[in-house]
């Protein structure tokens, strides 16, 4: 499923004419693999905490409103550490984008550091938030 995740996000971001998915829609794929992760007991996530980092990834794409370029580049960055579950770069570059914009890390990542499946849910979770479009905030805000 990760696999999958990962290539929906990378269509999306490459904003494909004829890909007609919304980032809300990835953040179900998403819940959906926590749930069966949850069911096998690998981990332990629930939809509010994938929202709620949904919504962090929603407020670091706003600081890149003035280059949409930096946010599509991060967003290819971070899918790239989550491919090859690599923590640390992915770490790395959620610090340098909170710094630019001078924000405060969630601790949500911080504490599933040494847990890859529950980090990169939490990770393809805020991917989504990140790449989501005006419109499609406006629609998850009515909710």
């Amino acid at each position: 499923m990760n696999s999958l995740l990962n290539d929906i996000l990378l269509l999306k971001i490459s904003n494909k004419q004829d890909i007609y998915i919304t980032a809300t829609q990835i953040l179900y794929v998403v819940e959906i693999n926590t749930l069966l992760f949850n069911e096998m007991g690998v981990m332990i996530l629930d939809s509010k905490l994938l929202s709620k980092i949904r919504r962090k990834g929603m407020e670091i794409a706003k600081g890149y409103k003035a280059n949409p370029n930096k946010a599509k580049t991060l967003a290819y960055q971070l899918l790239q550490a989550l491919k090859i579950q690599n923590q640390e770069t992915f770490m790395n570059k959620l610090l340098n984008c909170y710094l630019y914009q001078q924000k405060i890390v969630p601790t949500e990542f911080v504490q599933q550091m040494g847990k890859p499946e529950e980090f990169n849910q939490l990770g393809y979770a805020f991917v989504a938030g990140l790449i989501s479009k005006e419109e499609e905030r406006g629609v998850q805000d009515e909710k």
